[in-house]
């Protein structure tokens, strides 16, 4: 589908739907409070949500059509026939946040130009910038032709590109704003203006009375609330105190078995994700840098108990590609990899863990291991799951629980022994659930993998002509993690949505939460 888009250089038109009615202010919540406002640096949807109605990017993916991508602030585009240029001409008289909230903040008020959007994606581009800096490894030189013209050089075709273009964090800002001042200034485009964040309450966005598309948004702004317990949220939305429980997740499956029990009028959504749990260590230290451990943890899991116990059915058993889609392995080879639920199976595979455990030199109750997981509910489960599951096989794990900003700064220096790899890819593309975390020296390479094969594979899928030959090759790159094993996968995540009636214009139509964010054509009927 993605290299359609390329091929052709044309995005899908899409009809907008009108606001039924303007005013009011949307109430939702994010989770716990933030770290900082850069949603590069910080990848949760916790940012995102907060931030994400002030910014447009090129493209964006369509409020109501799964997959469909239409122009942003791209007025339009065209690709050279070997698919190396891209050329985007942007929409004209667009201008930064302008008025009193803003004032101060660089770049306000000033005219949105192609130095802006080769300032905003060279930031992404730069993994000392960004977490997300893998999404573009196959851009060569961004350039400036003219005041609306952003000339993008290939080093190797990319049939996502567009698509990549068009994810959440893929936002343009000024490029009068240092990249490092992107933690604690917003300043984009977007539908509302950023008016403050009050740790412990949450983030207020007002309307942006000069948007580009003009008669949005519908709504006044948008209430971010801060409730770390999400038990808290849903009793909120059950009260009709929040609109929208929040239009990123935090509906469980429990939750949306209770909400449709005794609030059928409230509106659920818990569709498949592109959002993972696995387990991750340092492969030039050990006990993770022995492979027998690796495969240890890979046999003594019991991934179908996991989807039972902690998705209560919802979410989904597969490798490093979602399970669902035609780019995982097939099911007959991917089920000799992560196991059956069948008793015996699981008994059969465990008995191989211990062994392994014993050849690495640790007999039942020595091997102690310390692992590094956020305090969040949705962050708990999948480790004290597994500390449970290998406790079977004599291994004893310790978690270090940690709130999100001691977290990012353990992460960032290193100073873990395992730690959860929670991540989203912003789009169904193959490249996405590699580049980041697999790739040598990558932005979210937690493990220090590096494998010059994988590399190569990874290039070579980058530049099929076909899906059906980089399925090829995308099934190769599963089989080298899965030999290698630098991450542990336990689960692809189901979680959901869930809004009153009263709010308009609004579907869950994106399966990584992050692209579906300016609220731009949402309205309130009540």
């Amino acid at each position: 589908m993605f290299a359609m888009f390329a091929a052709t250089g044309a995005t899908a038109a899409e009809e907008a739907r009108q606001c039924g009615k303007y005013g009011g202010v949307l109430s939702t919540h994010a989770g716990e409070d933030l770290v900082d406002f850069d949603f590069h640096q910080q990848t949760t949807v916790r940012t995102q949500q907060r931030v994400g109605g002030s910014y447009n990017r090129l493209f964006r993916f369509s409020f109501y059509e799964k997959d469909k991508i239409v122009n942003d602030l791209a007025e339009s585009y065209t690709a050279s026939d070997d698919g190396l240029v891209y050329t985007i001409k942007l929409k004209s008289g667009i201008k930064f946040h302008c008025g009193d909230l803003v004032k101060g903040r660089p770049g306000a008020c000033t005219d949105l130009d192609s130095k802006d959007v080769v300032w905003s994606i060279e930031k992404i581009r730069n993994k000392d910038f960004s977490k997300r800096a893998g999404y573009f490894t196959a851009i060569a030189k961004l350039e400036a032709v003219d005041p609306l013209t952003v000339k993008i050089t290939l080093s190797q075709p990319d049939a996502g590109l567009i698509s990549k273009l068009a994810v959440g964090w893929a936002a343009i800002f000024p490029s009068e704003l240092p990249w490092d001042k992107l933690k604690d200034t917003v300043v984009g485009t977007g539908p509302f203006i950023f008016k403050e964040y009050v740790a412990g309450a949450g983030s207020t966005t007002v309307k942006n009375p000069d948007y580009f598309r003009k008669g949005y948004p519908c709504l006044d702004g948008i209430r971010n609330f801060v409730f770390k317990d999400p038990t808290v949220a849903l009793a909120n939305l059950r009260a009709s105190k929040l609109d929208i429980n929040s239009y990123m997740q935090y509906i469980y499956p429990a939750d949306a078995k209770l909400l449709k029990e005794k609030n059928p009028e409230i509106i659920v959504s818990l569709p498949a994700r592109l959002w993972w749990h696995s387990i991750a260590g340092k492969l030039n230290e050990r006990p993770w840098g022995d492979q027998r451990v690796r495969q240890a943890f890979n046999l003594a899991i019991d991934r179908y108990k996991a989807i039972e116990v902690l998705g209560e059915g919802a979410g989904a058993v597969g490798g490093y590609m979602p399970p669902w889609t035609k780019w995982s392995l097939p099911k007959a080879e991917l089920a000799k990899l992560i196991g059956s639920p069948d008793p015996e199976t699981v008994k059969a595979r465990r008995g191989q863990a211990k062994k392994l455990l014993e050849e690495a030199g640790y007999k039942p109750g020595t091997l102690k291991l310390r692992w590094l997981t956020l305090d969040t509910p949705e962050s708990l489960l999948t480790p004290q799951f597994v500390q449970e599951q290998m406790r079977q096989v004599g291994v004893e794990i310790q978690l270090e629980v940690s709130d999100r900003a001691t977290f990012t700064q353990r992460r960032n220096a290193g100073d873990y022994q395992l730690i959860s790899t929670s991540d989203t890819a912003g789009v169904l593309d193959p490249s996405l659930f590699y580049a980041d975390f697999f790739i040598c020296n990558a932005s979210s390479n937690q493990s220090g993998y590096c494998n010059k094969k994988f590399d190569e594979l990874f290039k070579k899928q980058l530049s099929a002509k076909t899906d059906d030959e980089r399925q090829v090759s995308i099934h190769e790159l599963e089989r080298t993690l899965f030999e290698d094993l630098p991450q542990v996968q336990v689960r692809w995540v189901a979680e959901g949505m869930a809004w009153h009636p009263w709010v308009k214009n609004w579907l869950d139509v994106d399966p990584a939460y992050y692209n579906n964010v300016t609220l731009e054509e949402v309205w309130l009927d009540k």
